[in-house]
């Protein structure tokens, strides 16, 4: 009789594998990506990047919900978007460079997992077929967020964006 023997996976290979932002390319790539990642726990309620502040990462979450927030802590705080395990936030700033456009809280404790530029940036020089494709997966996002906000706007009786 064989036994089998499960396959050995670190968690933040795992938390990466499915993630739409990764479609196309490689299990040996984004295990790469992954292994490059920080982990960090968040607790419920605490802020992760704050609106406004230079964008320098972004993240996956493994584990965990977190919420994105404008306007964090004034009377016109809304919450944009409440994302969850295999979703991904802070991908603009890999894009433009630019302060961040909104806040994320934890919406419960959180393991996420941190990629800095430079970590995408060397990702780049070994694995430039894939980093191409990263990018390509980034635009679809965004322009399926902006399609989402463009109809909320539309249901709330204002004007759409775009």
């Amino acid at each position: 009789m064989t036994e089998q023997v499960a396959k050995f996976m670190p968690p933040e290979v795992e938390a990466f594998l499915g993630v739409p932002l990764f479609e196309g390319i490689t299990e040996d790539a984004v295990r790469a990506l992954a292994l490059a990642a920080e982990e960090a726990v968040y607790p419920k309620g605490e802020l992760i990047f704050r609106e406004g502040e230079l964008g320098d990462r972004f993240c996956v979450i493994g584990d965990g919900e977190v919420e994105v927030v404008k306007g964090l802590g004034t009377p016109n705080e809304v919450v944009l978007a409440r994302l969850g395990s295999k979703e991904f936030f802070g991908e603009m700033s890999l894009i433009e460079g630019q302060p961040r456009s909104a806040s994320i809280r934890a919406a419960r404790t959180s393991i996420i997992y941190v990629l800095t530029n430079q970590a995408i940036a060397r990702f780049s020089r070994f694995w430039p077929e894939f980093h191409s494709t990263i990018i390509f997966n980034i635009a679809a996002a965004l322009s399926r967020r902006l399609r989402e906000i463009d109809r909320a706007v539309a249901s709330a009786g204002q004007a759409p964006v775009g």
